[in-house]
């Protein structure tokens, strides 16, 4: 056993084109982090994304993108 939680998503407005912005989160909502996908390069807010470059979150949306689920 692994612990399972659940995030949510919703898809922000995006000025720039190609990109693709959501608001991910927790789905109880204790924590919350902005992922964006431009040009197959995923972004995101929360530690692992600004100090490694990379994240489950974002990685997560740009797999959900590529696999056309979003």
């Amino acid at each position: 056993g692994k612990l399972a939680v659940a995030y949510c998503l919703f898809e922000l407005p995006c000025d720039d084109a190609g990109c693709r912005v959501f608001r991910v989160g927790k789905y109880d909502l204790s924590e919350k982090y902005t992922a964006s996908v431009k040009a197959g390069v995923a972004e995101c807010d929360c530690k692992g994304g600004v100090y490694a470059g990379h994240c489950k979150h974002g990685d997560a949306v740009k797999t959900l993108i590529q696999l056309g689920k979003l």
